[in-house]
């Protein structure tokens, strides 16, 4: 019963907190497929009902047809729990890029700005430094003693 709830609740509070960022799980896709999970299950209710042996007791048939109800209901909140992990999932994408191409951005790597704007991040104005010559380099770079064998 406590598991029960829980979807419960999670269904409830899930479109609130989309319903704040503007998006809806409530897609084309998840509409079409609630549909034909009613269709399909009412269907084999129905068939289920009209082709039953009147001589069989009637408790079979309600159980079966509990049965399918459930798995309708199943399906429903599993294509509604899908829609919802995957917008999730979009806005992560989203806050991760976000935060990669800040890094880019302080750390002036024009290499991982364009690796962002090739994974469809924003374009990034970075401006490369200008490479050190090679006697810059020499004078920069500590002295190695010589080991004598």
């Amino acid at each position: 019963m406590a598991r029960l709830l829980s979807v419960a609740g999670l269904l409830l509070l899930s479109p609130l907190a989309l319903a704040s960022e503007g998006a809806d799980p409530w897609t084309f896709g998840v509409k079409l497929s609630v549909s034909a999970l009613l269709i399909g299950g009412v269907a084999a209710i129905l068939g289920l009902w009209v082709g039953r042996d009147q001589r069989r007791p009637a408790t079979f048939a309600l159980a079966m047809s509990g049965l399918i109800g459930s798995a309708i209901g199943v399906g429903a909140v599993q294509s509604y729990l899908d829609s919802v992990d995957g917008l999730a999932k979009e806005a992560d994408l989203e806050r991760m890029m976000t935060m990669v191409a800040e890094i880019a951005v302080a750390s002036g790597d024009t290499e991982l700005a364009a690796l962002i704007e090739a994974e469809g991040g924003p374009k990034l104005e970075i401006e490369a430094e200008p490479e050190p010559a090679d006697d810059e380099l020499t004078e920069a770079a500590p002295a190695v003693p010589e080991i004598e064998e």
